[in-house]
């Protein structure tokens, strides 16, 4: 295993180590670890960021899998339990969690040093949005259980999560609520993706993350999304509202992606 101390892995060391972790070839993880091997930089950021959501995802079923809870994944065309499946004992999980943890951390920073940052100067001709990152309610959450199960029973997989009339059980609401972070965090890593730069200030009386993006003036693809987030919404579900429903489910569980969804409102955009 690799050493323990991610302050002095480089570029190079990262490669490597990101591809021990890629899912092909296709795998933006691949693509970017491929470049860091060379020691050369990736040009073009978005791969990155995609590379860093796919990482987070990964990392984030070892630490469920670590704590107990049951991780279900497609694979050769049926929903398995990947602890089982892939054979992982206790200290695999751990190993492994604790690798992927160093991975994710040194590539958010060789991210903010390749870009080199949000610097004040690079937002001298950005203007500026709000934002509120909003997920459904407890009672949208709960109908939408109600729902998935009615006239079908509840999925083998899904027993833990939910009773057979719909009601949520604690395992449930613990997975969800884990769900529910990610979601932000995904929300989040989306807007600095499709914007200029973004920062959360907490959550607002609503519940809702909120905070502020960068847009540039003069980038139409900005200004559309722009449009949609304040006359609609940037949707976690409908992709005809922006592209947000194609990243923001990475690393939320199978029952999660079943009960939850959310979108993303702008307002007081700076003209």
């Amino acid at each position: 295993m690799a050493r323990r101390n991610p302050e002095l892995m480089d570029r190079v060391e990262l490669g490597e180590r990101m591809l021990q972790w890629h899912g092909g070839q296709n795998d933006p993880v691949y693509a970017v670890g491929s470049f860091y091997l060379s020691g050369k930089q990736y040009p073009d950021q978005e791969v990155v960021e995609d590379a860093l959501a796919n990482l987070e995802a990964e990392l984030e079923q070892f630490e469920r899998m670590r704590a107990g809870e049951r991780v279900m994944v497609r694979r050769q065309g049926k929903m398995v339990d990947l602890r089982k499946f892939a054979g992982y004992k206790q200290k695999d999980l751990e190993e492994h969690a604790i690798d992927l943890s160093e991975i994710v951390d040194t590539l958010r920073e060789q991210m903010v040093e390749d870009s080199g940052g949000l610097h004040e100067n690079a937002r001298g001709a950005t203007r500026t949005a709000g934002f509120a990152i909003e997920t459904w309610d407890q009672d949208l959450i709960e109908a939408a259980a109600e729902e998935a199960v009615s006239g079908k029973g509840v999925p083998s997989e899904f027993r833990r999560f939910v009773h057979t009339d719909g009601t949520i059980t604690q395992a449930g609401w613990t997975t969800l609520n884990k769900d529910v972070e990610r979601l932000e965090i995904n929300s989040m890593n989306w807007l600095k993706h499709k914007f200029e730069g973004a920062q959360d200030e907490g959550h607002n009386n609503y519940g809702e993350l909120a905070g502020t993006l960068w847009y540039d003036p003069k980038d139409k693809a900005q200004l559309d999304l722009l449009d949609i987030g304040q006359t609609e919404r940037l949707d976690m579900v409908d992709s005809s509202y922006g592209d947000l429903a194609k990243t923001v489910w990475n690393g939320v569980s199978g029952f999660g992606q079943g009960v939850l969804g959310g979108a993303i409102h702008i307002l007081d955009v700076e003209e």
